[in-house]
């Protein structure tokens, strides 16, 4: 369920440059508590990160209409994907005190890859979306970190309880993690990572990343040809 739901939240939501604004020694840990205060809901101003958002699910969701029609369609709605997520930032809470053992290389590395591995894995399941409406809660601010809850309607009739926590920069927000239903995607990753680091190392890890995106990739065409 939380696969399918993120799935959707992509598809009708995020977005991200990878361009860090966090320092490089900055504690992942740090980014995971954001102070919820100066909640605002509907009345909110047309600015700050749930209006931000609310633009993003309007343009990708007007791509997702296209799905199949045209060649570019993923590419369109990938670019808005990226153009919502700091990546560089959720690779430092995905790889935690591991972020501070690797290269500057590997560093670069990792972002790339995981932002591509993120794309394959969800956008490549966009076909699920049927236009499911989302519904805004509060958006909670305080200095430069926020918390904007949503809420998805599936078709069972329950809604799924999503969370994009976002960092400033500059005029922009942007997102550095999904929580949905209580569960953190950072954290998810970092979890299911933590025994291949033990074991190979960052370098044993990108191998692994790179050999699972050119699966998924192989997969993904053969859907778009036989769609």
């Amino acid at each position: 369920m939380r696969v399918k739901a993120f799935s959707l939240a992509c598809a009708v939501v995020l977005a991200g440059v990878i361009h860090g604004f966090v320092p490089f020694g900055a504690d992942a840990q740090e980014l995971d508590a954001v102070p919820r205060v100066e909640e605002r809901g509907k009345g909110a101003e047309m600015s700050g990160p749930m209006f931000e958002i609310k633009q993003t699910i309007d343009r990708i969701t007007e791509q997702l209409r296209t799905i199949g029609s045209t060649p570019a369609w993923r590419d369109n709605v990938s670019k808005l994907v990226r153009s919502k997520f700091n990546f560089e930032v959720m690779s430092q809470g995905v790889l935690g005190p591991n972020w501070h053992k690797a290269s500057q290389q590997e560093r670069e590395r990792f972002v790339d890859l995981f932002s591509q591995l993120l794309e394959e894995t969800y956008i490549g399941r966009v076909r699920e979306y049927t236009g499911q409406m989302i519904r805004f809660g509060v958006e909670q601010i305080r200095e430069n970190r926020a918390v904007v809850d949503t809420y998805i309607a599936m078709d069972t009739g329950n809604e799924i309880p999503i969370s994009y926590k976002m960092l400033k920069n500059g005029a922009e927000w942007q997102v550095y993690d999904v929580v949905i239903e209580e569960v953190s995607l950072v954290r998810n990753y970092r979890s299911s990572y933590a025994s291949i680091l033990r074991k190979k190392n960052v370098s044993g890890l990108l191998t692994e990343m790179q050999a699972k995106i050119e699966e998924l990739q192989q997969r993904h065409a053969i859907e778009d040809r036989n769609a």
